[in-house]
């Protein structure tokens, strides 16, 4: 089978196609097809050695997290899912490798995909949906009525987001650029703010959660259009002040996705009801992924997300 894998942390130049053997699935463990696998920022942040005190440092390592695909074989023991089964999933920091032919995932992060989504759309749930569910409800404490402020509204984890805060029946200002407007609006943005000509701290308004998706709202300014009880929420922290304050601050946290098999439930539920749906900005196969990720750590702005198919 062939995997993307990487004997050294570094650039994309580390990052190869191999051919490896097919793994056997343990107890508790299945293997899959993988069919889809979702592109996110901390792939390329591990595989820089950003993250090595979670991702640690035995070589060699597979690279993506996200996935959704087709179960071929259990491992020892019952299991909850059969051969044939749908299904989309998480692979933890130190397990990822999720760009590959097939995987071994655990059962616990692993759950049915809905019929009415794809397999490129289930394999964008596990992390940008853990990360709006830990986020917003876990962090956040959204509930209904807030004013709450998504910057990267259309974004990987900003779209998820805002279809998650409209379920729980919020006011939502959306921040994103003047071409994904109406694509803002029909996620369930209230009011949206082209980034480019307007600015968020001239506008009469203060929120109870603002969810910096872009890492672009700095505390110390972000706070002058927080309420008084408001959480400002980071995926993106700039700096040490940044990191110290998030760890003290009850106003000020960043969020770091460890997605468990409550947040798999959930999204998969959310999904079955037409609730929340990845909008899938790209597509490209295994052979063009390295390319790919080169240009969306430069900086290539997908409405979105951008998949990996098999």
């Amino acid at each position: 089978m062939r995997k993307i894998i990487y004997n050294q942390y570094g650039n994309n130049e580390v990052l190869k196609i191999t051919n490896i053997e097919e793994p056997t699935p343990m107890a508790d463990e299945i293997l899959i097809e993988v069919k889809s696998a979702s592109i996110n920022p901390v792939d390329w942040k591990i595989r820089s050695g950003d993250l090595k005190m979670m991702s640690g440092k035995k070589f060699p390592k597979g690279i993506g997290c996200d996935f959704a695909g087709i179960v071929k074989k259990n491992g020892e023991g019952n299991s909850k899912f059969k051969v044939g089964d749908n299904v989309f999933g998480w692979l933890p920091y130190k397990e990822a490798g999720s760009f590959s032919e097939f995987i071994i995932a655990k059962e616990s992060l692993t759950e049915k995909k809905p019929d009415n989504i794809s397999f490129e759309e289930a394999s964008c749930l596990a992390m940008i949906g853990g990360t709006a569910l830990i986020a917003l409800k876990e962090k956040g404490k959204i509930t209904k009525n807030q004013e709450i402020l998504i910057n990267g509204c259309t974004g990987g984890v900003g779209h998820i987001a805002t279809q998650i805060a409209k379920v729980f029946g919020t006011k939502i200002t959306g921040i994103c650029s003047s071409k994904n407007i109406d694509v803002a609006k029909k996620l369930g943005a209230d009011f949206v703010i082209d980034y480019r000509k307007q600015d968020v701290y001239q506008h009469d308004k203060k929120f109870d959660i603002i969810f910096d998706t872009v890492g672009n709202l700095p505390y110390k300014k972000a706070k002058t259009i927080l309420k008084k009880k408001g959480i400002l929420l980071n995926i993106n922290p700039s700096g040490l002040f940044d990191i110290l304050h998030g760890l003290i601050s009850s106003k000020y946290k960043i969020i770091m996705a460890s997605v468990n098999n409550e947040h798999l439930r959930e999204l998969a539920s959310l999904s079955a009801t037409g609730k929340i749906k990845p909008i899938i900005g790209k597509s490209v196969k295994l052979d063009e992924a390295i390319e790919t990720l080169s240009l969306l750590e430069k900086g290539e702005r997908i409405l979105g997300k951008t998949v990996i198919t098999n």
